[in-house]
């Protein structure tokens, strides 16, 4: 690890408002010419136009495109203000609508509706929240390895969806009403197709041509409606003690005592986005970072090392994951070089000024973790794939601007615990 060369001081008080004498004298960030040349690497070679763009134009670049402009920031310090100042000059860039979930997810909104939703639900996400499920997470991925044999081959990213389904449909639902596992991929596949019909010009005629994968998509949506509705009805019975999330929004009233409480659709349109955005999200995140140990020999000697010091032939326990430093450094490595969000989307919300450039209200602004996890003032050799890096004493003073593949300031990922330790179970167990 490097010493940071920024300084973390100012951070949200960086960007601004932008004045009249802006607008007529300041610059719109560097970037490359046209708007049609900027769709293919845009929509197929993202990271490499990233790295092209960081190259030519440094830390803030601006893409022009036929539908918007778009503006990268791979500067460490840029990119963390953008994350301190959302709800101000920036706010989510994410679809405004979904039919299916009218009351949105939490990740969606801004202001006092998300703050109140996000204080409620840190408490089962928070370290000691994850404690409670450390055993039911160990148990989904036992359950995974016992299909496992011997000399067999299987897709390890299908593998890893079941797994992450399983894993999230427990921690919604809990285990006493025997959830169906597969729900998450269910209702990630179908509501994928929905939305996509939905931003389609002719989208009913869509629906009546293509009527079977309707009918699929509301059969999906009408069991997990039901799944929700026991979920809610169990919950309210006083002498029911679980730790679920349905039964902590069911009986949660805010910090305060005073906020009003989820009713029962915002529940469902809350656990549907989670479930349907985290199951995605944490299998590809977790594939990835098998590709990592794959492309990298040394990595998976000294992984199946510490499984075979530590584990000594038995299965992975709950009580294991502390034992564990080295496959909690590749999960941080792997989380580096490919984060769950390369970039973050945001949008400004007026005129405002950053890096010295102007910025265009309703302009996409994209902090890209997954550039600046690259940078070299931060990271020796930064495009290699070292854990080691993590064992430094210098890790531990590495800048919250330097690495955040779960977000930063409001947008912090409330699931990172979970993310983290589920993916040390199964590397460990897997090796």
């Amino acid at each position: 690890m490097k010493a940071c060369p920024h300084a973390a001081a100012d951070i949200g008080a960086i960007a601004r408002p932008a004045s009249a004498e802006d607008r007529r004298r300041l610059p719109l960030p560097p970037g490359p010419r046209g708007r049609l040349r900027n769709v293919w690497p845009r929509l197929f070679a993202f990271p490499q136009f990233m790295e092209r763009l960081q190259r030519e134009y440094g830390g803030i670049a601006l893409i022009r495109l036929p539908w918007h402009d778009c503006c990268i920031v791979s500067d460490p310090v840029l990119a963390a203000d953008v994350n301190a100042q959302e709800g101000g000059l920036f706010v989510p860039g994410l679809p405004a609508e979904i039919h299916r979930v009218p009351h949105k997810g939490m990740a969606a909104l801004v202001g006092e509706e998300h703050r109140w939703r996000r204080a409620i639900l840190e408490a089962p996400f928070s370290e000691a929240g994850m404690d409670a499920q450390e055993h039911m997470l160990v148990e989904r991925v036992l359950a995974l390895q016992e299909q496992w044999r011997p000399g067999g081959e299987f897709e390890m990213a299908d593998e890893l969806m079941k797994l992450t389904s399983a894993a999230t449909v427990s921690l919604i639902f809990g285990r006493d009403q025997d959830p169906d596992l597969a729900i998450g991929m269910d209702l990630r596949r179908v509501l994928k197709h929905d939305i996509t019909v939905n931003a389609l010009p002719f989208s009913n005629l869509l629906r009546r041509l293509f009527r079977g994968r309707v009918q699929e998509v509301e059969r999906v949506f009408r069991k997990f409606d039901g799944m929700v509705e026991a979920a809610i009805a169990r919950s309210r019975d006083p002498a029911f003690e679980g730790r679920d999330l349905i039964t902590c929004l069911v009986r949660s009233r805010g910090e305060d005592g005073r906020e009003r409480p989820f009713t029962p659709s915002e529940i469902r349109d809350e656990m549907c986005m989670l479930l349907a955005g985290a199951v995605g999200v944490l299998a590809t995140t977790m594939s990835l970072c098998m590709r990592h140990v794959a492309d990298n020999p040394a990595v998976r000697a000294k992984l199946e090392a510490e499984a075979d010091e530590v584990l000594d032939g038995r299965p992975i326990a709950a009580f294991d994951r502390k034992r564990l430093p080295y496959a909690l450094a590749v999960s941080r490595e792997s989380l580096r070089l490919s984060p769950p969000a390369f970039v973050e989307f945001k949008q400004a919300a007026e005129d405002c000024v950053l890096g010295g450039y102007l910025i265009p209200k309703g302009t996409a602004v994209y902090p890209a973790p997954g550039m600046v996890h690259r940078r070299d003032e931060h990271f020796d050799r930064p495009h290699e794939f070292l854990p080691e890096r993590w064992a430094q004493p210098s890790a531990q003073d590495l800048p919250a601007h330097a690495y955040f593949p779960w977000g930063q300031g409001f947008r912090v990922c409330l699931g990172k615990h979970f993310a983290e330790r589920i993916m040390v179970y199964f590397l460990a167990s897997a090796a």
